[in-house]
């Protein structure tokens, strides 16, 4: 297993979104208010929720966490 601590960009987001087949359906209100969280200032990082991805690019954990990146429009950390 590799962690690594990376820059999400909406860009990258969007990207891993496009091929992720393997994920419940999204939430909208969760990703509003993760994403009015990422615009208040309010979003907390390093608290050990990181966004999972495969050595395949196939999102394991944070399908909502990056769909609130690109509704920010703004990037964030993750591991």
């Amino acid at each position: 297993m590799n962690i690594t601590k990376k820059l999400i960009t909406p860009s990258i987001a969007k990207g891993l979104l496009e091929s992720n087949t393997k994920n419940r359906g999204i939430n909208e209100l969760v990703v509003s208010r993760y994403a009015n969280d990422i615009l208040k200032g309010n979003w907390k990082e390093d608290t050990g929720e990181a966004i999972k991805i495969s050595k395949m690019n196939i999102i394991l954990d944070g399908q909502h966490r990056l769909c609130a990146i690109v509704k920010a429009n703004q990037y964030t950390f993750t591991l």
